[in-house]
Parts: structure tokens; sequence; C-alpha cells
């Protein structure tokens, strides 16, 4: 029960980051990997509003270091956005300058390179819960941006998302702003992926300049796994992708398999799925922009 509870907790934790990478990695089909540096961003935005909440009810401070975490992500998404649209570069180069520039801007913020936030009480936790104190807060807003993200989809912009990832000129040619619909969808994208920082940062206690290495590859991770398992239902496949990983990552453990080895796992995976699938146009990984 114990382990379930586990994959169960830690898949709420990372759900934003699913969704926000679902936005941007299969709907809009662009290579986003400042994922990164928003996840982190959102974290060291969460930490610093810290001290501004305690002696708060949790129905106050929650939304609070919640939205402070989205807009840590959003900013990043602004940089990156900006770097595409305004000054002409791929999204692949404007992801990589965007790490770049926030790696030191994690540092000034910060102030340092690691901070650990023991000194106060965790708004998302609820004590008397034992080992899994976070578990309700993040399936609460986890499953509230699951809602909010899937009734956005179905609206005019929303379609506009899912346009833009099979024919970036179909704006240009109807006079629509090509710009905008790229940054909405980024800069929501890079929010939800702050919210996941700030869990993480919740659930472990401290903030890392280094904590959001590896996390684009989670998230392709995580999508293909649910690509592969539901091929039609859309933003399900983000709920069942990061389900499985955990599953997966749980049995490893279990077998005594070294974490600091997973990413290899994940790389292996990622390589394993793509070469079993279909590989015409109508593939059902098609839709990844892989």
């Amino acid at each position: 029960m114990n382990m379930v509870l586990a994959i169960i907790e830690q898949a709420a934790l990372f759900l934003p980051l699913m969704l926000g990478a679902y936005l941007s990695i299969a709907l809009m089909k662009v290579p986003d990997l400042s994922l990164e540096s928003a996840f982190t961003f959102g974290a060291i935005l969460s930490a610093k509003c810290m001290p501004l909440v305690q002696g708060l009810p949790q129905v106050f401070g929650i939304p609070c270091v919640v939205l402070a975490a989205f807009v840590g992500g959003a900013l990043v998404g602004c940089v990156s956005s900006f770097l595409t649209q305004k000054m002409g570069f791929a999204h692949l180069l404007s992801s990589i300058v965007t790490i770049g520039i926030f790696y030191g801007v994690n540092q000034i913020v910060l102030g340092t390179s690691n901070l650990s936030m023991s000194a106060y009480n965790n708004p998302l936790a609820f004590s008397y819960l034992g080992h899994f104190p976070e578990l309700p807060t993040f399936l609460l807003i986890s499953a509230l941006l699951f809602a909010l993200l899937m009734a956005l989809l179905k609206t005019p912009l929303g379609y506009c998302f899912a346009l833009y990832g099979e024919n970036p000129y179909f704006f240009k040619n109807h006079k629509i702003s090509t710009a905008f619909v790229f940054s909405a969808c980024i800069i929501m994208s890079n929010g939800l992926v702050g919210i996941a920082g700030c869990f993480f940062a919740q659930a472990n206690g401290f903030v890392d300049v280094t904590m959001g290495l590896g996390i684009p590859l989670l998230a392709i991770l995580g999508l293909l796994l649910g690509k592969f398992v539901l091929s039609k239902k859309r933003l399900a496949i983000t709920v069942v992708g990061i389900l499985f990983y955990f599953v997966i990552q749980q049995f490893l453990l279990k077998l005594g398999f070294n974490l600091k080895f997973f990413p290899m796992i994940q790389g292996c995976l990622i390589l394993l799925i793509l070469a079993i699938g279909p590989r015409s146009e109508q593939s059902k990984f098609n839709h990844l922009g892989v």
C-alpha cells in the first residue's frame, strides 16, 4: 500500500510538468528544453514566498505559493518565446539560451546554490497524514489543473495550439498573430512546469539550482509511455504516462537498481518505444513531435 501511495503522490507531483510538456512538446510540437529552467525558477520563487505565508491559514498559503511558482515558470516562458518570436531564433536555440540565462538568474535570486526550507512550515503539507502529508494537496491542485487545461483546449485558443502543431504557417496566411498563439502556449506550458518545481521543492524541503536537470527527458518519456498505452485519448496520456513512469521506477528500486543510473534507463526506454512503434506518417507517436 505504501508503494501504491508513493506512486500516486509522485505522479500527482509531476502531473503539472506533464501538462505543461503536453502543451509545448505534444500539441505545439516544439523542442522546449526551457522546461528545465521553468521547473527550477518556479521552485525558487515558491521558496522565496515561504516567509510571507508563515502564520497564514493554508487556504491562503497554498494559492500564494503555487501562484508564485506559476509566475516563475511563466517568466521563463516569456524569455524563451520572446527570443523565438521577436529575435527570430529557432526555439531550440532559444531554449538553450534561456537555460544559460536563468542559471545565472537562479543563483542571483536564490543567493546560493541550494537553500533548505526546513525553517518554515510547509503550507502544502497536512502533518496528520503521516508519510504522505502533501498527497491531498498534490492531488487536488493537479486535478484542478487537468480540468482547467481540458476546458482550455476546447476553446478557440486551445484549437489554435493544436493548429500550430499541424501547420505553423496557418495563422500567417489568415492574418492571425502567430506570435500571440506561440507565446501564450509557451508561457502557460512553462508556468505549469513551475508548479511542478514548487511541488518537488516542498516535498523534499530544499531548492537547488541544478534540480531541473533531466526534466525534459522525464517529460518526453512520460508522454511517450502515455501515448504507447493510449493512442487516441489526448490529454489523458499525461496521467497514464506519469503513472507508468513511476511504476517502472519503483519496480527498478525493488530490484535494487541504483537510481543515479535512471537517466540512462530513460534514454533507453525512449529509444525502445520509438523503435517498436510504427514509422509511418500516421504513427501514434507523430503527435509528440519527436
